[in-house]
């Protein structure tokens, strides 16, 4: 599983979820595995745009915030990609 700096960023609803196993987040590839892969592509010159499941204003500027620190492009939708908010670059 993750580490204590990787659990501490996964907000508290996401972490209450995974343990009432109403959610697997936990069980994707772990922040250690994808940044520095995610980060080299950048450093290459490559645009790294990502999809996050996020509608809720805190969440989506705590989104934004993080993915503009790493020079990602980050994508915001609910999870059926029906509703999304207005693009924050």
């Amino acid at each position: 599983m993750g580490t204590a700096e990787y659990f501490a960023t996964v907000p508290n609803v996401c972490m209450r979820a995974y343990e009432e196993g109403r959610a697997d987040i936990l069980n994707y590839a772990q922040e250690e595995y994808v940044v520095p892969r995610l980060s080299a592509a950048r450093a290459a010159g490559l645009a790294v745009f990502h999809i996050e499941y996020a509608l809720q204003p805190a969440n989506v500027a705590e989104v934004v915030r993080r993915s503009h620190r790493l020079g990602y492009k980050p994508f915001l939708a609910a999870r059926s990609l029906a509703d999304f908010p207005a693009p924050a670059f």
